[in-house]
């Protein structure tokens, strides 16, 4: 079997858990279980075969099962959206009205006007409609396989994903570190600036998700809270290059993501994905 079916078919069982479980709590740490995806893959993979992230999949299903719901069965819309997983009838509102331009006692007295359920399938973020710059840019896209030495990094963990990105975080974290450079004459020993992504954002937009910044250092320095050294494991990496704002970063990790492991023949380690970076936001605008 190939490595792309073999992905589509892992993340096939994810889809038809969710769908037997829209009312539940469904944690991303467990789908990842259930795809037999590294938990540091798995969130960056299933946004790129389906186009969206696993929050927004999950909330969109549930709401197309809702819409079904009030079409076909004598429930109420309170008891709807309790049975398809919303906390409470006015947050099931909110996101219907969102999603379908009505409220649901709306959508239920037009018949649904023009609504189809849609069956499974995936929608990815590269081949999807209006994704032809995407689709052009991915299949331009060079990467190679490097194997690269361990790197023991000073650093500090920062939390804050907001837009698809870290950027706010990754400031706060590099400002702090480059304070603690300063302040013991370490700002000569700096060989790589990189960023580890150790958690799995739940969504484009998770206060809790974590960002390791960090810096590579030609000294043996012992760091006190909130520093402390981090390894990069020695071994293959997939290295894809990147130019322009960070804020658009994400859409360069979900081509990687994409061509690397979705259309081509790699297999994902059980290791943090990293950004090395070339320049510093010293010296270089963001």
């Amino acid at each position: 079997m190939s490595t792309q079916i073999d992905y589509r078919e892992r993340i096939r069982r994810v889809m038809l858990f969710i769908e037997d479980n829209l009312s539940e709590t469904i944690r991303l740490k467990d789908m990842a279980k259930i795809a037999c995806f590294s938990e540091f893959h798995f969130h960056r993979i299933f946004l790129a075969c389906m186009g969206m992230t696993l929050y927004e999949y999950i909330n969109y299903r549930r709401l197309c099962k809702a819409a079904d719901l009030i079409l076909s069965s004598p429930l109420r819309i309170t008891d709807i959206a309790m049975e398809v997983g919303f906390e409470s009838s006015a947050a099931f509102s909110t996101a219907f009205k969102k999603h379908f331009n009505v409220t649901p006692s709306e959508f239920g007295r037009t018949k649904g006007d023009g609504f189809r359920t849609e069956p499974l399938k995936f929608l990815n973020a590269i081949d999807m409609p209006g994704n032809k710059k995407r689709k052009l840019k991915a299949d331009n896209t060079p990467f190679e396989i490097r194997t690269l030495p361990e790197l023991t990094l000073l650093s500090i963990s920062k939390r804050g994903y907001y837009s698809g990105c870290f950027f706010k975080a990754a400031q706060d974290g590099y400002t702090e570190l480059y304070d603690y450079l300063d302040t013991h004459g370490l700002s000569r020993e700096v060989v790589h600036r990189i960023s580890i992504f150790p958690e799995l954002p739940y969504s484009m937009n998770d206060p809790d998700a974590v960002i390791h910044c960090g810096f590579s250092i030609t000294k043996e320095i012992r760091p006190e809270r909130p520093f402390e050294l981090l390894t990069i494991q020695e071994g293959n990496y997939a290295v894809f290059p990147y130019s322009g704002p960070y804020e658009y970063m994400y859409q360069m990790w979900i081509i990687a993501y994409y061509k690397c492991f979705l259309i081509g023949n790699e297999q994902v380690r059980d290791v943090a994905p990293f950004e090395l970076y070339l320049n510093s936001p010293r010296d270089t605008p963001p």
